[in-house]
């Protein structure tokens, strides 16, 4: 009980600190988007925003690109080389964590270049530090032990321990993928002491666990665990969550070589939640592929080969060669497991591709050995020898003394079957001999059976015998030492039971001191309840002459109000008077008409117009409380608009007006095609009132991003003033406009438009400028298969000084996604503006794709420039 306690006292306190960095950075971003931000000097912002960085790296760090990019724009701005500097190192940290290692070199690179031109010491040596991190990553190991030894030397010269701490880290894990353990050991060393020296725990805990690495491989795994719980315990003193991380991997790979399989899983399960945190894909891909290795070991092979996978596109993403030559080794292996060795080999000819590619004699050797089994269970007993002895040769040759001694035993088992017994006798001399010089107890087991099996086979059944007993005796001592493990663990039950019985005791005398307490607690806080009833009870009379007060004043504004509404009830009725009175004369004297040649048009056209008058008024106030009911389908757009235009064809001839009509006929829109006709006869028959004789209508319509478009109706008539924009699609506020414009109207044809635009979830407006006249728009949905997108254009020839120049544009549009439009336009426009041909081809291709809403091919345009770019 006492250990939950400590457990949820634990999770308590990380709660309450990770709510406490998370909210000073909600608060962080709410400021930096305020006026107040706005007002900052320069270092003010510089300061604030490197505080929300440094947030960031726990909580958002890819937030952290955008910031940074802004940080050099503002250091750009203020010739703030130093800044500039540590802005592009923060921009590569954030790539490298995501493991985007082009994109950090990059970065990497520029703060190497800005740091040297000003003789900035600390961004030399940091600059140098991360490239060699790069080059570690990309297993370009020489090149990385070069700019790893620069930062060393001026970390050394500036007196930085911390920087040494951190590059003898580097040295090592450079050292120890080269093969040479001991000198890694020795600078991991190194590292640990400097760390210690200038207390820093994030490079304590990374020497930690790459000692503890360094014993697992040679089979030490106690030792292997003690180093891992020193790495974890400073990790989480110091709240590295990458390190924790890093150790919970570690300890569940040490837990699965020990066949604990239920604890392994417990601790990669904790990484892999923490790496997806992180966005740290060649650790999501180190913790999937742990996470198939205890699946194949229970047998449950779908669910390996479903982790190993989506490890392996992770890998490929990242071009981590190594870490695609493991996967494809332990996919090879289980669908040997699983008899499908057509499948199994072909896996293990790619893992042999990659690896000779690299040169990496280790997972060469490990790829052989696999192919070597694959011969055995196919009974091609040759071809599975000649695998065996390639395999053992090539460990010999690095030194891999535990893989030694596994392909020697498969190569003694193999010679057995061959009949072959003194190879056998001679290749479990070898096995045996390095099993009880690095006590490998279950392979000491099976080599004694196996030489149980070949004396057998050879007729000397007192040999035969002699190993059984010695087999029996390590069977057993094993046995034994799991038994001893069992009683010391019950042990401990009890002693932690002995211990909870005492403290529950203590809790029983502490409870009857609580009770007492509790009773002077509880009088005490009924003494204060009473003070407190009197005061808010002085503080309710207070508040009840105020409201009181309030409450008259409104009383009289509502009076007010509806004196006034009133008024513009009135006013309303002699406009709908007015607007009918027109049309019922011309009808009642249509008899006068008879000598025009045009008069049923005339009576046609008014009638059109009274009808949409009854309509607008029945069903503003039918629907003014409910949605209009909608029937959607797929309507062309511009055919709407003709048979709108149709409606109102007879006045607008009349005043010598013509439409001039801009929209694709390819265009349809998914809508209620008789509620968006009214809107649009509507609109257009305002757009004929309004306009000067002789004039044009415009009717356009844009594209505002893949789903939405912007209808616009333009009319030459004099502008409306900005008090009355705002109110004239609101019913009755047509009467206080008045006669606006010479024309009394009721308005209630632009209420309606209103209401059946926010049916649809749609937006209605209008612009009006007093030279370019007034422009009503609304916006409509359409289907993005309607949109054509233009290829990528394959005639662009690209150079060398685009990467400085263009890459900082498109590695900033690829950490857009599609629906940031604004943020997307901007840096589209940075790019027109650099006054290059080619360039406005690129921008038009990712403007083209941009409107599809399709997030892949997006990217994928953007990142196949990036490559061109790199690869020229």
């Amino acid at each position: 009980m006492s250990k939950n306690i400590k457990l949820l006292s634990i999770l308590f306190i990380w709660f309450l600190v990770g709510g406490a960095y998370a909210q000073k950075a909600d608060s962080l971003n709410v400021l930096i988007r305020s006026k107040e931000f706005s007002n900052f000097n320069y270092k003010q912002r510089v300061i604030t925003l490197n505080e929300l960085i440094d947030l960031n790296w726990q909580f958002a760090p890819e937030q952290n690109i955008k910031l940074a990019n802004y940080l050099v724009s503002l250091s750009k701005e203020n010739n703030d080389k130093q800044n500039e500097a540590l802005s592009y190192k923060i921009i590569g940290k954030a790539y490298y964590q995501g493991s985007y290692f082009q994109q950090a070199l990059l970065n990497f690179q520029k703060c190497l270049k800005t740091s040297e031109s000003i003789n900035f010491t600390e961004g030399v040596s940091a600059a140098n530090y991360n490239i060699g991190l790069i080059f570690i990553a990309r297993q370009e190991y020489d090149k990385a032990l070069v700019y790893t030894k620069k930062a060393l030397s001026i970390d050394k010269v500036a007196n930085n321990n911390r920087g040494q701490a951190s590059c003898y880290n580097s040295l090592g894990v450079i050292y120890k993928y080269l093969g040479n353990t001991d000198k890694a050991v020795i600078y991991f060393n190194k590292a640990r002491n400097q760390a210690i020296e200038c207390n820093c725990l994030i490079e304590k805990s990374n020497a930690h666990l790459n000692i503890g690495i360094i014993y697992k491989h040679n089979n030490n795994y106690s030792l292997a665990y003690n180093q891992y719980e020193l790495a974890l315990k400073a990790a989480e003193n110091c709240n590295y969550p990458q390190g924790i991380a890093n150790v919970n991997l570690e300890i569940g790979k040490l837990f699965v070589l020990q066949g604990y399989d239920s604890k392994a899983l417990q601790y990669i399960l904790n990484s892999l939640e923490k790496n997806r945190k992180l966005g740290n894909k060649k650790s999501i891909a180190q913790s999937l592929n742990s996470i198939g290795n205890i699946y194949r070991n229970q047998k449950s092979y779908n669910k390996a080969l479903e982790n190993y996978n989506e490890a392996l596109l992770l890998e490929k993403t990242i071009k981590n060669k190594k870490g695609q030559i493991i996967l494809l080794n332990n996919i090879g292996t289980t669908y040997l497991l699983k008899k499908n060795f057509i499948k199994a080999l072909s896996y293990f000819n790619q893992s042999i591709e990659i690896s000779s590619e690299s040169n990496n004699e280790e997972t060469l050797a490990t790829t052989f050995e696999n192919i070597g089994i694959l011969y055995v269970k196919q009974q091609n007993f040759n071809l599975a020898l000649k695998n065996y002895i390639i395999a053992f040769e090539k460990r010999k040759r690095i030194k891999n003394k535990d893989g030694v001694a596994n392909v020697a035993y498969n190569i003694a088992l193999l010679h057995l079957k061959m009949g072959d017994m003194p190879k056998a006798i001679e290749y479990l001399d070898i096995s045996r001999n390095i099993a009880e010089e690095y006590e490998l107890h279950n392979l000491l087991l099976s080599c004694y059976s196996g030489y149980t099996d070949v004396y057998s086979a050879n007729g000397e059944f007192q040999k035969s015998l002699y190993y059984y007993k010695l087999y029996s005796d390590v069977k057993d001592s094993i046995f034994t030492r799991e038994g001893d493990i069992r009683i010391a663990e019950l042990q401990t039950q009890y002693e932690t039971e002995k211990k909870q019985r005492k403290i529950e005791q203590q809790e029983s005398e502490l409870n009857i001191t609580h009770t007492e307490l509790e009773k002077k607690r509880i009088q005490l806080l009924y003494a204060i309840l009473a003070v407190l009833l009197a005061v808010v009870f002085t503080v309710y009379l207070i508040n009840t002459q105020r409201k009181l007060k309030s409450q008259s004043k409104r009383l009289n504004l509502k009076n007010k109000k509806l004196n006034k509404l009133s008024e513009f009830k009135e006013d309303l009725t002699n406009m709908i008077v007015h607007d009918l009175k027109t049309p019922l004369s011309t009808i009642i004297n249509v008899k006068l008409l008879k000598n025009e040649n045009n008069f049923i048009e005339i009576i046609e056209q008014t009638g059109y117009n009274m009808l949409n008058l009854i309509e607008n008024i029945l069903d503003v106030y039918k629907f003014e409380n409910t949605t209009i009911p909608l029937r959607k389908s797929s309507v062309q757009l511009s055919g709407l608009i003709q048979k709108s235009i149709s409606e109102i064809k007879f006045h607008a001839e009349s005043k010598g007006l013509k439409f001039k009509i801009d929209i694709d006929t390819k265009i349809h829109c998914n809508i209620d095609g008789n509620v968006i006709k009214r809107i649009l006869t509507n609109l257009l028959s305002n757009a004929v009132k309004f306009s000067p004789q002789n004039s044009k209508i415009k009717i356009s319509a844009s594209i505002i991003n893949s789903n939405t478009l912007k209808l616009g109706i333009l009319n030459q008539g004099s502008g409306i003033p900005k008090e009355f924009q705002k109110i004239i699609f609101d019913k009755f506020k047509q009467a206080e406009v008045k006669e606006f414009g010479g024309i009394n109207s009721s308005g209630l044809g632009l209420t309606y438009c209103r209401m059946a635009i926010k049916a649809h979830n749609e937006q209605i407006g209008v612009i009006s400028e007093s030279e370019s006249g007034v422009e009503f728009w609304l916006t409509l949905p359409f289907t993005k298969n309607e949109i054509e997108i233009s290829g990528l254009d394959d005639n662009i020839t690209l150079n060398n000084a685009w990467s400085e120049e263009l890459m900082p544009y498109l590695i900033e549009l690829s950490n857009y996604k599609t629906y940031e439009i604004s943020e997307i336009n901007k840096v589209i426009q940075k790019i027109n503006k650099l006054d290059n041909s080619d360039y406005v081809k690129i921008a038009k291709d990712i403007n083209a794709v941009l409107y599809t809403g399709d997030e892949k091919i997006y990217i994928g345009v953007i990142q196949d420039y990036i490559n061109k770019i790199t690869i020229s």
